[in-house]
């Protein structure tokens, strides 16, 4: 496929399409190429992001979406998908922190309640943890 070579849009494009048919390598390559072009191109992060998140490389998710979220603070969406980042990794009071700003943008939102529930889990926080679960169930319908 021939793209505009100027083009972060087109980059991106085949960015998503090459991350849907698990290509991740040529999709890192393409997204990159996209956020060089346009260096504020927060879905273009998000994307790298979620490529990262898939291949287990959840520093490097972290990283971009540090980068995304400074860019777009208001995006419940990246707040939450660092809270997944940080979650993976262990980095349990960040995930807090990330999923609590998520919930605070979205408060509707059951997965952001229910990834907070398994956070206050691990943190030993039985109380917070019901009261999240309950929450997401809440929300659920």
């Amino acid at each position: 496929m021939e793209l505009s070579p100027d083009s972060s849009e087109s980059h991106f494009n085949l960015g998503w399409a090459l991350l849907a048919e698990d290509e991740p390598a040529q999709a890192e390559a393409t997204l990159l190429e996209s956020v060089r072009l346009d260096p504020g191109n927060v879905e273009g992060l998000f994307a790298l992001a979620l490529l990262h998140q898939r291949t287990g490389a959840y520093a490097r998710a972290v990283s971009v979406l540090k980068l995304a979220v400074e860019k777009r603070p208001d995006d419940a969406r990246l707040h939450y998908s660092l809270g997944v980042a940080y979650n993976s990794q262990e980095a349990v009071d960040q995930a807090i922190l990330a999923l609590e700003t998520a919930a605070r943008l979205m408060p509707d939102d059951p997965r952001i309640h229910r990834l907070l529930g398994v956070a206050f889990d691990k943190k030993e926080l039985p109380a917070r943890a019901r009261e999240a679960y309950r929450r997401a169930a809440a929300l659920s319908g």
